[in-house]
């Protein structure tokens, strides 16, 4: 088997790409930097996964307490991150739990909140999952998995507008996956549908098939949080 060739660039010239591929306008995909087919692409996903609540609390988890019980302090990886972020245009980070992000935003003066909302924006700073917490699915109800979505979206939504919706379900830590949430996640983490057809121009108006909401059939809206943002 023949071991693939990677061209390594000039320092100077890797520097000024490295620039170019952290200013990359919008969110979303559009943000990655670009791929060559000539070349082995090595995609690396920095990210983290922090239990909200497990062997230690909430509090002691983000606070960084108790770490002769486990050696956690997600205040410090918040912290660390947007460091890093702001520091070096070309890196990006992928992070998940609500719960703890609503925490330490909560604690942030405006200008580093406005400088992460920068970092959302420029897609270099990246929501996966959505949830106030990476869920567990082996005994909870439908409901609650629907809530505590809808909650976590909710906030994304609210601080950070579009670029803050996940594109991603990710769930790496459940006891195995129920039907429920692979049916959510199904219907909510999918390529937006296509814009609906123009209005039937029958008389008596209206669109065939339906009342008045603006799925087909109509009035059957998402929950806030959960669906394609607004």
């Amino acid at each position: 088997m023949t071991a693939p060739v990677i061209r390594m660039a000039p320092a100077g010239a890797a520097a000024l790409l490295a620039l170019l591929c952290g200013a990359a306008a919008g969110c979303g995909y559009q943000s990655c930097p670009a791929t060559h087919s000539d070349l082995l692409n090595v995609h690396l996903v920095p990210h983290t996964h922090d239990d909200v609540g497990w062997l230690k609390t909430v509090e002691q988890y983000f606070y960084g307490v108790h770490n002769e019980v486990q050696h956690a302090g997600v205040q410090y990886i918040l912290d660390s991150v947007v460091t890093q972020l702001l520091a070096e245009p070309s890196r990006r980070f992928v992070y998940v739990e609500v719960a703890f992000l609503a925490r330490w935003w909560r604690q942030q003066d405006e200008s580093l909140r406005s400088a992460v909302r920068q970092l959302v924006q420029q897609g270099r700073l990246e929501f996966a999952g959505g949830g106030w917490c990476m869920g567990d699915e082996a005994t909870t109800h439908y409901g609650p998995a629907v809530e505590q979505l809808a909650l976590g979206r909710r906030f994304l939504r609210r601080q950070f507008g579009g670029c803050g919706a996940p594109r991603v379900a990710w769930q790496i830590d459940p006891f195995g996956h129920s039907r429920q949430l692979a049916a959510i996640f199904a219907q909510h983490f999918r390529p937006p549908a296509p814009p609906s057809p123009a209005p039937d121009a029958t008389p008596g108006g209206g669109r065939k098939g339906g009342g008045g909401g603006s799925e087909p059939g109509g009035g059957c809206g998402r929950l806030e949080g959960v669906g394609q943002p607004v």
